[in-house]
């Protein structure tokens, strides 16, 4: 092979190493815009992860602010339904203590339904006696 075949040679090789290397500049200029978009991804990426952060901020001191507002709730019906419940004991102890004063009532009205009837007699006989003196 002669020096001209070989420079031949050396050239096609050069030019073909020329195109692999300007196809590697499209490939590392791709690769750069690519990497410049995942750039751009991450920054908002970033910018989603502290509005998340703050959104779970903000649900946590919610879910707080809530359990103390059930808490509060949770007592105060507590405590209402203790005040019914001693109501309702008072209640009983009236209702238990009246009642022998109602019973005591319904033999007192009997008394005197009887006591009236005895009088209506006497009367009636009291009656009687002034038409035939």
């Amino acid at each position: 092979m002669t020096i001209d075949e070989k420079l031949d040679l050396l050239i096609e090789e050069v030019s073909g190493i020329k195109g692999d290397v300007s196809i590697l500049k499209g490939d590392v200029s791709t690769l750069k815009g690519d990497v410049s978009t995942l750039k751009g991804d991450v920054s908002t990426l970033k910018d989603d992860m502290v509005e998340v952060k703050g959104s779970i901020a903000s649900l946590d001191n919610r879910v707080t602010s809530l359990d103390d507002k059930f808490l509060k709730f949770r007592a105060y019906f507590e405590n209402i339904l203790e005040k019914k419940l001693d109501i309702m004991v008072e209640a009983q102890k009236v209702y238990e203590d009246r009642m022998p004063s109602i019973e005591q009532l319904e033999r007192d009205v009997e008394f005197l339904k009887l006591d009236n009837d005895v009088e209506k007699i006497a009367i009636s006989e009291l009656y009687d006696r002034l038409k035939t003196a």
